[in-house]
């Protein structure tokens, strides 16, 4: 005698086999990584971007030359943000999101070349496509605040700047700083000022003279005089604003020439 409903359950169990099935094949998978960067991304960089991002040259402190250098981006921080192409200043610039498009003389790069490089970025700006995600660079946050500044006081110490040295030195119960020599004086403030060491026959001068107040004197007369102060610190400034001198940087909509004529003539004027 068979049981009630015994022939059926074979195939009850058939079908349940069956859905189960059809759901792992039907569960989605993460897509692997195709792009490999030394075969792939790297030819484009070499090709469009050595020219002003090599080793040798690297333009605004970035350098394109090798994988690590990539990752590691330059003085605007970082250049690639692994997983996050359209958050990347290195997409911004060749699509031209981010003035002055890149590169800036020449032909920008075909949709190929740029969905080359953005894939590669989305899947994690991998080494190759089995090695592990990049690492994020440390970005500081673009949100800044101003601290409150210590009321923290040593001896005679009352600028801002001297409260925060006396707080940590408060709080490390570090030994105080020995005062430094008139000489070593003389020579911090000429190579800060103008970037230039202190003439002997001024250096002995300065260091004989009886006077109270020689320190601020010389201080004052070095950032008086305009021009070597603008001489050393233009390059400084060039360096801050990405301004390589001598170029011209295209775009399809407008050019940027180099700034350098302009900024040292600010600076020897001392505009504001």
């Amino acid at each position: 005698m068979s049981v009630p409903g015994s022939n059926v359950l074979p195939s009850i169990r058939s079908a349940a086999w069956i859905v189960v099935l059809l759901c792992l094949c039907d569960v989605p998978t993460a897509a692997q990584p195709k792009v490999d960067f030394n075969r792939e991304v790297h030819p484009i960089l070499a090709s469009r971007c050595f020219g002003c991002h090599s080793q040798a040259k690297r333009s605004g402190g970035l350098s394109l030359g090798t994988y690590e250098d990539a990752l590691a981006g330059g003085r605007s921080g970082a250049t690639i943000r692994p997983g996050n192409a359209a958050g990347s200043l290195m997409l911004d610039r060749i699509t031209g999101r981010t003035q002055p498009r890149m590169p800036p003389i020449g032909s920008p790069l075909n949709e190929r070349e740029v969905a080359t490089i953005s894939a590669w970025i989305d899947e994690g700006a991998r080494a190759t496509p089995r090695s592990a995600p990049a690492k994020a660079k440390w970005e500081a946050p673009l949100a800044l605040t101003r601290p409150p500044v210590p009321r923290q006081r040593w001896k005679n110490w009352v600028s801002p700047v001297d409260r925060f040295v006396a707080a940590y030195l408060v709080a490390t119960r570090a030994p105080a700083p020995r005062p430094i020599t008139d000489a070593q004086f003389a020579r911090r403030a000429y190579l800060d000022i103008v970037g230039l060491l202190p003439d002997p026959a001024e250096l002995r001068e300065f260091v004989g003279s009886r006077a109270s107040n020689k320190r601020k004197i010389l201080t004052s007369k070095l950032l008086a005089d305009n021009t070597k102060y603008a001489e050393h610190w233009i390059s400084f400034w060039n360096d801050l604003l990405r301004n390589d001198e001598g170029t011209t940087y295209h775009s399809e909509e407008a050019s940027r020439k180099s700034i350098t004529e302009w900024l040292l003539a600010s600076l020897k004027e001392n505009r504001r």
